[in-house]
């Protein structure tokens, strides 16, 4: 979405997936997919977007995704995380998956995206939390944000092309376990997930929860 933004509006653009990158000067915009807290406040002097995504969420998607479907190319760690993950069963696979996303050697020169979560300082004032699950409730409204905070005169894609029955060619809840995007429902961990990973999750991410996952709290 954003690179499409910034080719279609004549915008340099950063993209990159390690930790240790910062926001770049030389360009419009930079898209920092695990970036890190502490590595990135320092270089921040725009208006910042930092989108979360339900920490159960995250556990569920990517114990099926390391399991199956996520490339390994450049990826030794998660060869290995694989070959767990195939060899035992799904209860085990989610803990050693929790593990997995809270290593602080997940990617080369990247923690786990739980890590990640768990330094985040979410009461910087230069930085806007968005839900992902928001996110795509409202593409066209984190669209208009987006383009607002890029400059006036955007021109910006149809907010349809963004949505899961468009990338997926399913409808949300739809199970694929043979693809990428399996589901697109942001209530599946409740069916996937083993009561102690919830329990764990809640106990030990409490003020991110109760901040922005209030209604994901046991019963």
């Amino acid at each position: 979405m954003v690179n499409r933004i910034a080719r279609e509006n004549g915008l340099k653009y950063l993209h990159s997936q390690y930790g240790t990158a910062v926001p770049s000067r030389k360009h419009h915009v930079s898209l920092l997919i695990n970036a890190i807290y502490p590595t990135v406040a320092p270089q921040l002097d725009v208006p910042s977007f930092h989108i979360i995504r339900n920490p159960l969420s995250i556990i569920a998607s990517a114990y099926y995704s390391h399991r199956t479907t996520h490339s390994t190319e450049g990826w030794d760690v998660l060869e290995k995380q694989r070959a767990l993950l195939q060899s035992t069963d799904k209860t085990t696979g989610m803990m050693l998956t929790l593990a997995f996303l809270e290593a602080a050697e997940f990617y080369p020169g990247t923690p786990g995206p739980l890590h990640g979560l768990r330094t985040w300082n979410f009461d910087d004032g230069r930085i806007a939390t968005i839900r992902m699950e928001d996110m795509v409730k409202d593409v066209p409204g984190f669209l208009r944000r987006l383009g607002a905070s890029l400059g006036d005169g955007l021109v910006l894609p149809a907010a349809d092309e963004f949505s899961f029955e468009a990338i997926a060619g399913r409808r949300v809840g739809q199970v694929n376990d043979s693809s990428h995007y399996r589901s697109g429902d942001a209530e599946g961990w409740r069916a996937e997930l083993p009561p102690a990973v919830v329990d764990y999750v809640w106990a030990q991410f409490t003020p991110l929860m109760e901040r922005y996952y209030p209604e994901a709290r046991p019963a």
